[in-house]
């Protein structure tokens, strides 16, 4: 932490209680270093974090202030949009996400403390916001894909997913109506965030190479290595439009579970024609 802090490097870590000030603040007595930190807020009783009327919140800033560390601000994360379904839920989630960090920055101003980051988002709640005064930061994470889940809660439509899982058709159970590929949670995760949602879909919907949803497809089952395709339609597959060897898209439950599971991005510009390999950061 001391060499980044010497490259200019601000590093900043979330936290919710007067223990955790206090480790940051021996921490970086002990290593001679800076370590910003936000406080929690829980918004809607689905993440972690402090109320903000909760006087715990004004005794972790002064913790943070009274040592080496810092107070840098509050960031709330509305986890509970993701039971929304309709524009006025959304709406409502994201003005009580913005009416709680109000509150707990009011709250801390009235002790002469003060807040340079004010931060709130959730993918769901990102495009529902209709005031942002005072808001200094709106981090939305899975927005810059999008996935079957934010499709499912009806962020966005299926066809606004940006990215997808190539995979190799490798076999054929015709018995069963299933097609074999070579992805299963190791390429795509084991996420089944649509479970609950309307329209359950499975390990992910099929799409072609040209990103067109095939009806009735999705991946049934995944196991480590491989995967099986179903169809919602029963003895709807011709196994004559799936032969071995065919390359197939596979749309993500979770784009940032499946994301996490590959080392790069093959990234595909289809105007200008051009692709790029994007490599991204792997583990937590």
């Amino acid at each position: 932490i001391k060499d980044l802090n010497a490259l200019g490097a601000n590093v900043s870590v979330l936290l919710d209680s007067v223990d955790q000030a206090r480790s940051i603040n021996k921490f970086c007595e002990e290593n001679d270093c800076s370590i910003s930190a936000l406080v929690e807020i829980d918004c809607d009783g689905n993440r972690g974090g402090l109320k903000p009327n909760d006087p715990l919140l004004i005794q972790v800033a002064k913790t943070l202030d009274s040592g080496q560390g810092r107070f840098l601000g509050v960031l709330a994360h509305a986890g509970g949009s993701y039971s929304c379904f309709d524009e006025a839920s959304l709406r409502e989630a994201a003005q009580n996400e913005v009416n709680q960090v109000r509150l707990a920055v009011s709250n801390l101003s009235k002790r002469d403390i003060s807040c340079r980051v004010v931060s709130i988002c959730s993918t769901p709640t990102a495009y529902s916001y209709e005031n942002l005064d005072g808001i200094t930061e709106v981090r939305a994470g899975v927005y810059t894909f999008f996935d079957l889940v934010m499709a499912g809660i009806g962020v966005c439509d299926k066809t606004d997913i940006a990215s997808s899982v190539v995979t190799t058709v490798i076999g054929h159970n015709k018995d069963k109506g299933w097609l074999i590929i070579d992805a299963g949670w190791m390429a795509l995760s084991s996420d089944r965030g649509t479970a609950k949602q309307p329209q359950d879909c499975g390990y992910g919907l099929v799409a072609n190479t040209d990103s067109q949803i095939i009806d009735g497809l999705q991946v049934i089952k995944a196991n480590q290595e491989h995967g099986i395709i179903g169809s919602a339609l029963p003895g709807t597959i011709n196994f004559d439009d799936f032969p071995i060897g065919l390359k197939i898209h596979i749309l993500p439950n979770h784009a940032c579970a499946t994301s996490a599971m590959h080392r790069r991005y093959h990234v595909f510009d289809k105007v200008n024609q051009t692709y790029e390999s994007w490599v991204r950061i792997q583990g937590w």
